[in-house]
């Protein structure tokens, strides 16, 4: 990533002989299949995350900035398990919205995907994520993520691919950007505009 090679930089004091390369791509039919998964019409909104659910991950932050979002026939989809399940299960219902985010536990490749297929949006919230190959599988897909503008996610996603948010920011700080991210984002003219650009990003940057 970008911030390897300032520290690369910062060590050698010089930037000479330092390229970024992807430690990630798709195989031609592997970004065929995500590019082409038939998106279903609907009148909802759906907002998915694909991670483990450990504290790095800050699953939490996604879960509180879409419930201040409030967006009206919005959905939240959590892909994943771990040791956080209990207590974010806690503070869905503690928040009162355990009608409209479900955590799925661990899946199957194919029915994580199958998910993502009939979602509109990926939320990432974590700092420490290096490459952020699920992002790239959404981007493939067609579906813009809001992120935070650090690690990987933050060098993937691009201002036409997505919304970040920086995260250097107080915790209630990020919950706000993140808020009016998911209201920016229920613009369906909006999302089909970024759809376009996601599949554009990958497959010029990230085809192998």
């Amino acid at each position: 990533s970008k911030f390897t090679a300032e520290r690369c930089a910062l060590i050698r004091k010089s930037n000479k002989n330092i390229s970024l390369l992807s430690e990630v791509g798709f195989k031609s039919e592997e970004l065929i299949d995500l590019q082409n998964r038939q998106k279903e019409q609907k009148n909802n909104i759906n907002f998915f995350s694909f991670v483990r659910l450990v504290p790095i991950k800050r699953i939490d932050i996604i879960i509180k900035a879409f419930h201040k979002a409030n967006i009206h026939n919005s959905y939240l989809t959590i892909i994943g398990g771990g040791e956080c399940e209990e207590e974010l299960i806690r503070l869905i219902n503690k928040l009162g919205i355990g009608n409209k985010v479900k955590i799925t536990g661990m899946l199957p490749r194919d029915k994580a995907l199958n998910i993502m297929t009939y979602s509109d949006v990926m939320v990432h919230a974590c700092v420490h994520e290096s490459g952020g190959w699920a992002c790239l599988e959404a981007m493939a897909a067609g579906l813009p993520v809001i992120c935070l503008d650090w690690g990987g996610p933050g060098v993937v996603v691009t201002e036409k691919t997505g919304l970040k948010i920086l995260p250097d920011l107080s915790e209630q700080e990020i919950i706000d950007q993140m808020a009016k991210y998911f209201i920016s984002l229920s613009d369906i003219k909006l999302r089909e505009q970024m759809s376009l650009n996601c599949k554009k990003h990958i497959a010029e940057n990230f085809s192998i």
